[in-house]
Order: structure tokens, then sequence, then C-alpha cells
């Protein structure tokens, strides 16, 4: 009887040892999380007028001193096929820098009044992988003189 028991504590503490170092393990890779996306300064913008748009990130950390040394946007057309990691407007690939504001949009030529998604993930001081941000979006507004239509009201 003593020797099931003993088998049995022994296992149990082996369990508890296990879910104790996933956790650990978990809060190690997430030490790092990507907010506050903006587009020109603004949160979803609508209606913007710039073919190369500044886009704009926070970073949050429980680990003092942790920053961000490169990373990557993804811009696509259509929010399904970025949510599959598919863009179709922009890839950065792995950019150096440490820079979190004002990045340049560097993708294929906007077009006037479409939606465009975008997000972002980042490699930390460790050189470890961030999961991707949320998934936001800006819309361009008239672009070119000759987007605009319009014809005189009256005589």
């Amino acid at each position: 009887m003593e020797i099931k028991h003993l088998i049995g504590s022994m296992a149990m503490g082996f369990l508890i040892t296990v879910i104790a170092m996933k956790a650990c393990v978990s809060d190690i890779s997430t030490s790092i999380a990507i907010g506050n996306l903006r587009c020109e300064y603004l949160i979803n913008p609508s209606e913007i007028e710039m073919s190369q748009p500044h886009l704009s990130w926070e970073l949050k950390s429980k680990e003092k001193g942790q920053g961000q040394i490169a990373y990557q946007i993804l811009v696509a057309s259509d929010s399904a096929a970025l949510s599959r990691n598919l863009p179709d407007i922009w890839d950065s690939g792995r950019v150096k820098s440490n820079k979190t504001d004002e990045i340049v949009f560097k993708g294929k030529e906007l077009q006037s009044q479409q939606s465009y998604y975008w997000k972002v993930r980042i490699w930390d001081s460790n050189g470890d992988l961030s999961d991707w941000s949320a998934i936001q979006h800006w819309s361009v507004g008239l672009l070119d003189k000759t987007d605009w239509k319009a014809e005189w009201i009256g005589p």
C-alpha cells in the first residue's frame, strides 16, 4: 500500500513540476507585446491623403529594459488574407531597427478609396520573435486630382 502511495505522490509531484515549468516558459515567450498601432498618428484612420503613410506602434513588456532590435510589417488589401500571413501589398521583411514610429510605408502603390490592413511583429532585445500584433487598417481618400469627379450645381 505504501509503494502505491509513494508512486502516486511522485507522479503528482512530477505533474505539478511540468505544469509550473510550462507556465514559466509561456511567460518568457510572451515577454513583449505590441499595441497602439497607428497610421499617420491615428488608430484606423479613414480617408488619409498620403501615398506613403507613416506607421507606428508601442511596445509593452513586464521585463525591465526590454526593447526591439528588428521588425516586420505586413500589409494586405484583405484582412482575411492578412490573418493567414498573405500580404499582397507589402512585406517589409525583417528590418533591423529599434524604431517604432514614423516607419514609412514602402509597398505597392496605394489606390484612392481603398482600405488596407496591416500588422507588425518584432524581435526583442534577446532576439526572440514576438507574436503578431492585432490587425489594424487605414483607408485612402482621393490621392490624385483626376480622382475628383464633380459637376456644377445650377446654371
